[in-house]
């Protein structure tokens, strides 16, 4: 029973682990910080041993508050409320002419992040013309997007369609057709409405959808068309 208790508390941590994004980097001295959104990390102080491990003191910041610090040895690392990673990843102790220095990297959570193309086979039209549009949605994240709720409309207003999709893996494309060779986009047809005027059209989309996490995106695409003089055909 315990080993069983215990094979399942390991599945549930490892799929509450947060998957970071690559972050930024930089080579920082004493007094030095890096920037990463509303984060600052300084490099406080170091302690420096001819045998042994060196530490850095490290300082995380938000919006000028000191938020935590920790003394860490190279290669370790400290995350804070799964929202911010703080990893020593290299100290030099340098000599009398260069001072030491520590490179630092902080990481955020890994994003979702969805792709909207929209495809149209011409980008002229005339009042009358089949106009066939399709709407290519990938995920270049490394996390899933989930709860996706697409929004296709135009100007002037022509297209107005409403979409849900569950989720879009990591690294995938949506595929409406799953079981087929050929990825099966959303497609949009209809006719080129009449215009008394040369007019642009543009086709838009609006994705809303959330990470693993339950963070919040948005995403947008358009395709503009154009009708480059009034149309003959009758008004209806």
């Amino acid at each position: 029973m315990l080993k069983y208790l215990l094979i399942l508390l390991a599945i549930a941590s490892t799929a509450q682990a947060v998957v970071w994004n690559e972050g930024i980097s930089g080579e920082l001295h004493w007094g030095e910080a890096l920037l990463l959104e509303d984060y600052t990390t300084k490099l406080a102080d170091f302690s420096i041993e001819n045998s042994g491990a060196s530490k850095v003191l490290i300082e995380l910041q938000k919006d000028n508050i000191i938020i935590a610090s920790r003394a860490l040895q190279a290669g370790e690392w400290f995350s804070l409320n799964d929202s911010i990673k703080v990893t020593a990843e290299q100290i030099v102790r340098g000599d009398i002419q260069d001072d030491p220095s520590a490179k630092i990297r902080m990481q955020l959570p890994a994003a979702a992040e969805i792709s909207l193309i929209l495809i149209g086979g011409r980008d002229i039209f005339q009042c009358g013309d089949e106009m066939r549009m399709q709407l290519h949605i990938e995920n270049k994240g490394i996390v899933d997007a989930e709860n996706l709720r697409i929004i296709l409309d135009s100007i002037p207003p022509l297209v107005n369609a409403g979409y849900s999709i569950p989720v879009v893996g990591a690294g995938r494309v949506w595929d409406k057709k799953k079981n087929t060779r050929e990825i099966d986009n959303i497609k949009i047809n209809l006719k080129a409405p009449y215009f008394p005027e040369p007019t642009d059209l543009e086709i838009r989309a609006h994705a809303e959808y959330s990470g693993p996490e339950g963070n919040a995106y948005e995403s947008w695409g358009e395709l503009p068309f154009a009708y480059p003089i009034p149309s003959s055909c009758t008004r209806g």
